[in-house]
């Protein structure tokens, strides 16, 4: 009797006494039921001529069918179901350490409360060694200015190097000023993208160039929203109280327009209708960046005034000014982080 199994589809023949009987297909060992000769068994062929032998590796070469005893029939494993792909995924991420390669990394969580987590963003290894170093860099300059300035009045020709260290001061600390406000607008692209302590740079130290296109960008920002402010200085030379909520508003706009300058990292970014339009989509939350902004405003003039009549006061309100610059930042980039959609600037 012949047959074809109805899993693979191979022909095989086994005796007529073994109809209704199961059996495994000894090519995908599948449990087929041994038809009784009426329905589903290939009828004989006409005996023919003798011809060449079959090709034994064709699927349609006839093979015997292996008995299969009613107890392994029984004990066949049942088919394991698919597993749901998240599952897998999961037992994949367990196996990498908690990350498939490729996949980005997730944001880290604060472990405080916010309004407290916000005033520790500079306080890691990155941001306290920009402030130290851009304070105590200053700070040593001095120093050996003012040992200068003593020695040459003893041994005249240091005169040449007291001059000399004056001109290193000022060009330090112009040099430092920009390089913080260029760290200051990585911190606000950091703090966009998820980040909540100060910018990790050490691998991107960028060239002059790029630290000074930065600052400018930054005082091109300032300019332009104190810009009614200073034109009405410059007419009336008054500062009465129109001068005053001049200059209030301009600080009021500041941090959008500097958010909208990085981000956009263009002066299109000053554009007046976005920023008004963006203003008065987040206007509840966006007002509670201005407090830190006057603050900044109100601690560069001070530390400016004060390193020429007291150095302690002088270098402690400069770092508190750079300190609060890296908290505006990090304020900035993480209001960008939550408001993305509600600003709509991809459109």
């Amino acid at each position: 009797m012949r047959f074809v199994c109805d899993n693979c589809g191979c022909r095989l023949s086994v005796p007529a006494s073994r109809a209704g009987k199961k059996g495994r297909c000894p090519k995908c060992k599948h449990i087929v039921t041994i038809p009784d000769g009426k329905n589903d068994a290939i009828p004989s062929q006409p005996p023919v001529a003798p011809a060449a032998e079959p090709d034994q590796s064709s699927p349609l070469h006839d093979v015997t069918l292996l008995d299969v005893s009613p107890a392994q029939v029984a004990t066949r494993p049942p088919l394991q179901p698919e597993e749901d792909p998240e599952t897998v995924l999961g037992r994949l991420r367990a196996m990498q350490g908690g990350r498939l390669p490729g996949e980005d990394e997730p944001p880290p969580q604060r472990k405080l409360p916010w309004m407290i987590d916000i005033f520790f963003y500079p306080m890691n290894k990155a941001g306290l060694s920009l402030l130290f170093i851009c304070v105590g860099v200053p700070f040593l300059l001095r120093v050996a200015l003012k040992f200068f300035r003593v020695f040459s009045g003893v041994f005249g020709p240091a005169l040449i190097l007291w001059v000399l260290f004056i001109m290193l001061h000022w060009l330090g600390m112009l040099l430092f000023l920009f390089y913080i406000h260029w760290y200051a607008c990585e911190c606000i692209r950091d703090s966009a993208a998820g980040g909540i302590r100060a910018a990790d740079t050490i691998a991107t130290t960028p060239g002059l160039g790029e630290i000074l296109g930065q600052a400018f960008r930054v005082v091109i920002c300032a300019l332009f929203v104190m810009a009614p402010a200073l034109v009405y200085l410059a007419r009336t030379h008054r500062t009465d109280p129109l001068f005053q909520v001049l200059y209030a508003g301009g600080g009021f706009v500041f941090p959008m327009a500097l958010l909208a300058v990085v981000m956009f990292d263009s002066f299109a970014g000053l554009n007046p209708i976005l920023l008004l339009r963006s203003i008065l989509k987040t206007h509840l939350r966006y007002c509670f960046l201005i407090p830190f902004c006057y603050l900044f405003w109100v601690l560069i003039p001070t530390a400016g005034v004060l390193l020429f009549r007291s150095w302690a006061l002088g270098y402690l309100s400069l770092f508190l000014a750079f300190y609060s610059l890296l908290i505006l930042a990090h304020l900035l980039g993480r209001f960008y982080w939550k408001n993305e959609q509600r600003l709509d600037w991809d459109a």
